[in-house]
């Protein structure tokens, strides 16, 4: 395979841009155990006024 000396060519309207950045953004931030607990039980709670 030969190798190619060309230079990498970038379009100046992509020069500062993130590309993954898009992904990032999509991501779904995680919760810790006890934010976890915390939203099960404000759940639990409507759930039981709602009932009643």
């Amino acid at each position: 395979m030969p190798a190619t000396n060309t230079p990498c060519h970038i379009r100046p309207s992509n020069a500062t841009n993130r590309p993954g950045q898009i992904v990032l953004d999509v991501q779904v931030k995680r919760r810790t155990k006890a934010q976890k607990n915390a939203d099960d039980l404000a759940l639990k709670e409507v759930k039981e006024a709602k009932e009643a």
